[in-house]
């Protein structure tokens, strides 16, 4: 979270068992229904909206497309 520059508003190890329940009935699901909803669908849609329901800027990270100097900056995944 850190070298996105964002803090979680939640317990990062119950979102963690939210996180592994949500992949896991994706992936149940994905093999009841393989034509409506093909593996890793789900997480693709909703991963991104779940992530910025639970997390705000944290202090001092540059907001997203600025170039940070801060030591997270090198950590950032695209």
């Amino acid at each position: 979270m850190r070298g996105a520059g964002l803090a979680l508003t939640v317990d990062a190890e119950e979102l963690a068992r939210v996180l592994i329940a949500v992949r896991e009935g994706e992936l149940a699901q994905s093999y009841v229904e393989p034509d409506r909803l093909p593996a890793g669908q789900l997480g693709r849609r909703y991963l991104a909206p779940l992530l910025s329901a639970v997390t705000v800027p944290a202090a001092g990270a540059p907001l997203a497309g600025e170039t940070g100097s801060g030591a997270g900056a090198s950590g950032t995944h695209s």
